[in-house]
């Protein structure tokens, strides 16, 4: 347990100079499993440990030239066999015509890769889990969750689905604020991690859908395409 708990110690530096008020009692939650027993115990804490400090201390973005579908499919193909064993199938449409972007590529795999693990989850008897590309211009900005929009570019849309029980209409406004879940054992920093990346990338991520139709997570990346 001292490997743990001098990850803890890491944390609390790390939560300096953050959002201490909205991420505070999470933390808080965190420490407090720091005082149980057990190897699980401690397994599992340095895991929501780690998901932390990538939160709290993200690192710059590591800008590059990549294809959006590339990435995606490295993504699809990480998670293909744990979707295998769970029944659910695969479906990709995909736009070929999308051009190489400026953007991070690990990065952007750590987005996919955190979307579609949500998914999974999200389909505990099976399902169908749906990816699409596509090139759209956005005209006007669109304010969620208080935030300023997108718009006056190209953007690249990522779309994953899946048919999952949804999102409860109360949640889909916290879905994305740190250490908030549904889930028994989850941590809330997933898609805090997820919509931290994208506003880094310059880009922005929304969910749509809803019981009983399951749920869609788009995320739209600027194409900055160097001539």
């Amino acid at each position: 347990m001292k490997a743990v708990v001098q990850r803890v110690r890491k944390a609390r530096v790390a939560v300096e100079g953050r959002v201490v008020g909205e991420i505070g009692p999470g933390l808080c939650v965190l420490l407090g499993i720091a005082a149980g027993d057990g190897a699980e115990e401690a397994t599992r804490l340095a895991g929501i440990l780690d998901a932390f400090l990538r939160f709290a201390r993200p690192r710059p973005p590591h800008m590059g030239l990549c294809h959006p579908n590339k990435v995606l499919d490295k993504a699809v193909e990480l998670l293909a066999p744990d979707m295998n064993i769970d029944g659910i199938t695969i479906h990709k449409n995909l736009d070929e015509t999308i051009p190489i972007i400026q953007s991070d590529p690990d990065q952007m795999y750590q987005v996919f890769v955190n979307i579609i693990i949500n998914a999974i989850h999200a389909m505990p008897e099976g399902g169908r889990l749906d990816v699409a590309t596509r090139r759209v211009s956005i005209s006007e900005p669109s304010v969620e969750d208080g935030e300023r929009g997108i718009a006056g570019n190209d953007f690249v849309e990522i779309s994953i689905s899946d048919t999952g029980a949804g999102i409860q209409p109360e949640h889909r406004e916290k879905i994305f604020n740190p250490f908030f879940t549904t889930k028994e054992k989850g941590t809330g920093l997933g898609l805090a991690i997820v919509h931290s990346i994208v506003a880094g990338l310059g880009g922005q991520v929304k969910v749509e859908g809803g019981i009983p139709a399951g749920t869609c997570f788009k995320i739209y990346l600027p194409i900055k395409v160097t001539e």
